[in-house]
C-alpha cells in the first residue's frame, strides 16, 4: 500500500517536471526529497496517524534548515479516508492525499483545511468587514442572519479563519467569494529562523561518542550543527554564506556505503556540500572523507570548508 503510494507521489512529481530522489530503504524522518522551484520533503504513510511527534519535529527541523516544505501524503486517518481538497494537519505539518498534491503541483491550492476534525476555510478579513459595512449590517446583525454570535463575527473580521459551514452562508448573503486558498509553497519552514528549532526531541544524549564529538567540533568552528534521523547524520550551517554541510558519520563500512550514495544525490539536489566523517581513511563513491582528529585543528568555516575542497 505504501509502495503505491510512493510510486505515484514519484510520478506525479516527475511528471511536473520536478527532480526527485527515492530515500525509501533508508530510515528517514523523509521518504523523497524533490526540487523545481521549491524543494519537498515528503513523508509517505498509509496512515497518517502513524507518525509522531519526534519524528515530525526532526521533519521540521530538517526542512528549516534546507528551506524545503515538509509534507505528509498519506491515504487515511484511523479508519477514514482523506478526502480530496482538503489539507489536514499533524504536528503543524501539512498532510494531503495523492490527488490533492496533485492539484497543488498545478498550482491549484485547496481552500478547505481540517482543524480537529472540523473543515475551515480562510477568508479576506478585511473584505469581509467592508462588505458588511457597505451593506449596512453591523457585526450584530450580520451575526442574527448567520445564526452565530456577534464574538464570533468579530472573531472572523480578525483571524480570518471560518468554519466551512460558515463561510458558504456568508458567500450566500455577501454574494461575494472571500475565500483564501491554501498555498503550501508558503511554509514556515522557509522563512523560520534556525534558532527557532526544537532540540527536546534530538535526543543528543542518545547518539554515539563519535557523532557527540562531531556536532561539538562543528559548532565550535562555527557551526550551526544538528543530529538528524535521514540519510545523513548530521546537518551543518554556516552563517555567514549559510552554506551547509550533510555528514554521514560513521565507522562502519556497510553504514557509510549505504548512506554516502544517496547523501551525495541528495546534495545535487539541494546545492549542499556531501562529506563522510569517520576514524577510517577511505575514498568511496567520490565524496570526501574526513578523519574526527583533523576538525580538532580547524578554526573556523571557511577553513573546513577548504578542508573539504582538498578532499574533492
Amino acid at each position: 500500500m505504501k509502495a503505491r503510494i510512493l510510486e505515484r507521489v514519484l510520478n506525479l512529481l516527475l511528471d511536473v517536471g520536478y527532480e526527485v530522489l527515492n530515500c525509501m530503504g533508508i530510515r528517514s524522518c523523509f521518504d523523497i526529497i524533490a526540487k523545481k522551484e521549491h524543494i519537498f520533503l515528503i513523508k509517505i504513510l498509509t496512515n497518517v496517524e502513524a507518525i509522531n511527534n519526534k519524528s515530525a519535529t526532526e521533519l521540521k527541523n530538517i526542512s528549516k534548515i534546507i528551506s524545503a516544505v515538509p509534507l505528509i501524503v498519506g491515504e487515511r486517518t484511523k479508519n477514514t479516508k482523506l478526502i480530496s481538497g482538503v489539507i489536514y494537519a499533524r504536528y503543524g505539518i501539512s498532510v494531503i492525499n495523492t490527488k490533492t498534491l496533485e492539484e497543488i503541483l498545478k498550482e491549484q491550492f485547496p481552500l478547505i483545511y481540517s482543524v480537529r476534525g472540523n473543515y475551515c476555510v480562510r477568508i479576506k478579513s478585511e473584505l469581509l468587514s467592508k462588505l458588511r459595512k457597505r451593506m449596512g449590517f453591523t457585526q450584530e446583525e450580520l451575526a442574527s442572519r448567520l445564526g452565530i454570535s456577534k464574538q464570533s463575527v468579530h472573531r472572523y473580521e480578525s483571524s480570518g479563519r471560518i468554519s466551512l459551514k460558515i463561510a458558504e452562508r456568508l458567500i450566500d448573503l455577501l454574494e461575494n467569494d472571500i475565500t483564501i486558498s491554501r498555498n503550501i509553497f508558503r511554509s514556515e519552514s522557509q522563512t523560520s529562523e534556525i534558532n527557532d528549532l526544537e532540540y527536546e526531541y534530538m535526543e543528543y544524549i542518545t547518539l554515539t561518542s563519535l557523532k557527540k564529538m562531531v556536532i561539538d567540533e562543528l559548532n565550535s568552528i562555527g557551526f550551526l550543527a544538528f543530529p538528524t534521523n535521514a540519510p545523513f547524520d548530521i546537518i551543518a550551517k554556516e552563517q555567514v554564506h549559510k552554506k551547509r554541510i550533510l555528514s554521514v558519520v560513521s565507522n562502519d563500512v556497510k553504514t557509510i556505503e549505504r548512506k554516502m550514495e544517496i547523501n551525495r544525490r541528495i546534495t545535487e539536489i539541494t546545492g549542499d556540500y556531501s562529506v563522510c566523517i569517520s576514524e577510517k581513511k577511505h575514498r568511496l563513491l567520490n565524496i570526501p572523507v574526513i578523519r574526527p582528529v583533523d576538525l580538532s585543528v580547524i578554526k573556523n568555516p571557511r577553513e573546513f570548508m577548504e578542508l573539504l575542497s582538498d578532499q574533492t
